[in-house]
């Protein structure tokens, strides 16, 4: 009767086999717990780079500051490096979206600016560009005239820098003195969504659809909100 010895070589390499394996699997986890290098989302590493997400019916350019500035000093920035129809197109803070990558990150893309014709003013924006409520508001008594649909309305004299959260419609306030990341609106079409706007100063609310559209509608249109403002304070 033949004697069955174990095969020693082909042990010892399937031990060979195992360890590298296992030390793939240490290599493997260790990559993905490691932190992504560059800014986390998009990719972007300094000041001024470019990113261009798209998705469907959109696609945009804005250009990432990772130096962290105040609303007017970011929109300043804004205006500086990408030209005057260039604006502030989202906040880069741990509490919002911090990238977009499509259309369902739509609460991103709504962001602050500053009205060209006063300094002194703030406005602010849907995805078209436009301006919402059509009212320039003076920052001495900002948003006194505008509520949320919770009713949160601001004292008259209270200075704040607010963001519409679009799927919700709703304010949400941001310091103007704090700083934070930003990105510029560089070129490109919006994603779409909506957001509505309600005046406590009237019993009707009124409501922005925003759909796609290039810059080139979005200046006509932001052209066209300014005169209809300058005309009601007339």
């Amino acid at each position: 009767m033949a004697l069955l010895l174990p095969n020693v070589k082909r042990q010892r390499g399937r031990g060979r086999d195992y360890r590298k394996l296992l030390l793939f699997l240490f290599y493997l986890a260790l990559a993905v717990s490691l932190p992504a290098a560059g800014y986390a989302c998009d990719g972007a590493a300094s000041d001024g780079q470019e990113i261009t997400p798209s998705g469907k019916d959109f696609s945009v350019t804005y250009a990432v500051y990772l130096t962290e500035m105040t609303f007017a000093n970011a929109q300043a920035k804004c205006i500086s490096e990408h030209g005057s129809s260039s604006h502030l197109l989202k906040l880069l803070t741990s509490d919002m979206n911090s990238c977009v990558v499509a259309s369902i990150n739509a609460d991103s893309w709504v962001g602050a600016k500053m009205s060209s014709s006063a300094n002194t003013k703030w406005v602010w924006q849907d995805s078209e560009g436009a301006e919402l409520p059509n009212d320039e508001v003076s920052t001495t008594q900002p948003f006194s005239n505008y509520k949320d649909n919770n009713h949160r309305l601001p004292e008259p004299g209270d200075k704040e820098c607010l963001k519409i959260k679009a799927s919700r419609s709703d304010w949400e306030i941001k310091s103007c003195t704090d700083t934070y990341k930003f990105a510029c609106y560089v070129s490109g079409t919006y994603p779409t969504f909506g957001t509505t706007v309600v005046k406590s100063s009237s019993s009707s609310s009124s409501s922005s659809s925003s759909s796609s559209s290039s810059s080139s509608r979005s200046s006509s249109k932001s052209s066209s909100s300014k005169s209809s403002s300058s005309k009601s304070s007339s």
